[in-house]
């Protein structure tokens, strides 16, 4: 899909961006991915990259990559999600690999926890990746393990190199969990009306050496649920908010340069 350029629009560009993310999500559902049985979802998510024209790279089960415009000189802001899932518990009454459409609803395994957020982030950073102006690069990451509590991203973080801070996606109604308020890319979402609160699940945050804003679509009350769903219209909310909050980003460090990556 070419997107169209950057011009502060984003009327143009989401819809397409929900659509091809919910039809990629819909693949994830179908395929099982409990942990350390992820290769399915690997495969899938590098073909989707590939067809975008964005070269992936892969250790084990664990996907990346890096904006067209990659300068090793400049800050790295990682964006990553987990594709694998806990195993669907005894009481749910439909067909957890099934995605089906219901009432606005999308049901199926994963698709709350974390499907849409990894879905939402890998559509921003498809927005961002031809850009040639960013005054930071952008590593998009999907992981193996996090429902085992395996490597996930600790497992390439040595080979993405030195990470200013993280983008986690999982389930919190795009709310803003685990990262002081004063931290730039909070500021960022708090100037578009963002609201922050305490994260009472651990994530892949835990394996990451470096701070890490935990934001996604879905609700964590659904997370692990029989017939677990994600609202539809949740998936394309959060596309634009995740490329609201990184516009957000950029104009704060244009206008306030106080704030750069070195405090990070």
């Amino acid at each position: 899909m070419h997107l169209q350029k950057n011009t502060g629009s984003l009327s143009d560009d989401v819809p397409v961006l929900a659509g091809e993310s919910l039809l990629l999500l819909k693949k994830l559902i179908s395929t099982p991915s409990f942990g350390g049985r992820e290769e399915e979802t690997a495969e899938i998510i590098q073909a989707h990259l590939r067809k975008e024209h964005i070269k992936p790279y892969r250790t084990h089960y664990n996907i990346w990559a890096l904006n067209k415009y990659y300068d090793k000189n400049k800050p790295t802001i990682l964006l990553n999600s987990h594709h694998d899932t806990a195993k669907p518990n005894w009481a749910y009454s439909r067909n957890p690999y099934f995605p089906q459409i219901e009432d606005g609803k999308l049901y199926g395994l994963g698709s709350n926890e974390a499907g849409g957020s990894l879905v939402a982030l890998l559509a921003l950073f498809r927005y961002f990746y031809a850009r040639p102006d960013l005054p930071y690069n952008l590593c998009f990451t999907a992981t193996e393990g996090e429902e085992k509590s395996g490597p996930g991203i600790k497992g390439i973080q040595a080979k993405i190199g030195n990470i200013a801070f993280a983008v986690i996606g999982a389930p919190t109604q795009m709310q803003m969990w685990g990262m002081d308020s004063t931290h730039p890319i909070v500021c960022a979402g708090l100037a578009i009306g963002l609201k922050t609160c305490s994260a009472p699940v651990n994530s892949s945050r835990g394996w990451l050496d470096a701070p890490s804003l935990i934001i996604g679509p879905g609700n964590p009350a659904r997370s692990n649920i029989a017939n677990e769903y994600i609202f539809v219209d949740e998936i394309s909310e959060g596309i634009s908010v995740y490329i609201e909050l990184l516009n957000s980003l950029l104009f704060c460090l244009i206008h306030n340069p106080e704030h750069n990556f070195d405090e990070f």
